[in-house]
């Protein structure tokens, strides 16, 4: 905890403030993720119009990417990538 977070409370006591900020792991769990939808999931996406389903194919494709990255894809078979 940064002195930021700590300050005079009732009575002259130190009071400490919510880190709101990501850890470590979060952080890096997000880079991963941003940089999946950017690399993989955008470029899907913006093949396709934006007021229409998704067709199978592209949507099965999805889900295995969400399966390869130890995501949960229960629509799919192993056998597709998928977790069953």
């Amino acid at each position: 905890m940064n002195d930021a977070t700590i300050r005079r409370g009732y009575r002259g006591h130190e009071e400490r403030g919510m880190e709101f900020g990501l850890t470590e792991e979060q952080r890096l769990i997000q880079e991963s993720a941003i940089g999946m939808v950017e690399r993989d999931i955008a470029p899907v996406l913006a093949a396709h119009a934006a007021d229409r389903s998704l067709p199978r194919d592209a949507m099965t494709g999805l889900y295995a990417l969400f399966a390869r990255q130890g995501l949960t894809a229960p629509r799919l078979t192993p056998a597709q990538g998928g977790s069953g």
